[in-house]
């Protein structure tokens, strides 16, 4: 199996994550990582971080109007997100031609996020990219990465020529590739066509990903959202007072265990979407917004040693 560096002799440090060239390497690209990327002043953490609120935005836009023709833009923008196996990032475990997340799963996301209720809130509570696997059943890690690079394809490209410029050897061994595809132009809020001069490796063109931008998993997980933050919140909604010798100690009535024996509460994005909205509808609290910001903040780029341990493993599936 060979790597980039190996394949290229490119022997010099790199930015980018250096992949088996012939296969798909178990690393996702992260939208939190790309907005921690962001904070810690990275210019294509900046740009890619704006593609996602550009895009978000302009989709919360035609899920909010009250126009069909609108929803009939937005769902088919949602229509885009073929995998780009060009970044060699994903779980296919025969290649880089993986399942993506194409036409008919954009109009599952589509009527997903058109009737959930976060999305229409005078401010909505479910605004990012990130928020999608909180709330849509089978988006998982692959497809949010998929969804994610699709999306910062501009930036991808951008840091990939910078690369070319900066490691020579990337276009000396051999030609350059050719990639037509579609990208997301934010100062037109649209999907246009484009072809792009890229590395090539082993027949394809390569596209380069920054390290800070992947992760082994997608920080924003829909179990860890009800277990954690939301159960957290159900739990300080019912208080009782208890005697514990001579002090009396106020404590939720239920554990998280007892709660999730509860119907209502039981695991699954349906119950996220029903009780984060009730939470905030009733008392203004932004459950989601608050696990969204700890995941930022909390979130550190991989080590070379993790890039390196993720990076050995060959993926052992193939599809959703």
């Amino acid at each position: 199996m060979t790597q980039i560096t190996a394949d290229f002799g490119i022997s010099a440090p790199v930015s980018f994550v250096d992949v088996h060239v012939e296969r798909d390497n178990l690393l996702f690209i992260d939208p939190s990582a790309i907005r921690a990327a962001e904070s810690a002043g990275s210019r294509y953490g900046r740009q890619a971080s704006a593609e996602l609120i550009t895009f978000f935005d302009f989709i919360l836009a035609k899920l909010r109007s009250p126009h069909a023709a609108d929803h009939a833009v937005g769902e088919e923008s949602l229509q885009h997100f073929h995998e780009i196996g060009n970044t060699r990032l994903g779980m296919s475990a025969a290649g880089t031609d993986g399942h993506g997340a194409a036409e008919k799963l954009g109009t599952v996301i589509w009527a997903e996020l058109f009737s959930n209720p976060l999305c229409q809130q005078a401010v909505a509570v479910l605004k990012f990219v990130e928020d999608i696997p909180v709330f849509v059943d089978d988006i998982d890690k692959d497809i949010t990465s998929d969804i994610t690079a699709r999306i910062v394809f501009d930036t991808l490209v951008n840091f990939t020529q910078d690369m070319m410029r900066a490691h020579p050897e990337l276009e000396a061994k051999r030609p350059v590739a050719k990639l037509r595809t579609d990208r997301w132009d934010t100062s037109r809020a649209a999907w246009v066509s484009t072809e792009v001069d890229l590395p090539e490796a082993d027949g394809k063109p390569l596209l380069l990903v920054p390290k800070d931008f992947v992760n082994f998993k997608i920080e924003m997980s829909f179990g860890q959202y009800l277990q954690v933050p939301l159960l957290s919140e159900i739990q300080s909604e019912d208080k009782i007072v208890v005697k514990r010798g001579k002090e009396n100690v106020v404590r939720p009535r239920y554990s998280k265990k007892q709660l999730k024996t509860i119907s209502k509460y039981a695991r699954g994005r349906k119950t996220n979407t029903v009780e984060t909205e009730r939470i905030f509808r009733d008392r203004g609290v932004d459950v989601l917004g608050a696990y969204r910001s700890s995941k930022q903040i909390a979130f550190l780029p991989l080590t070379e040693q993790q890039l390196s341990h993720y990076l050995s493993r060959r993926p052992k599936r193939q599809g959703f």
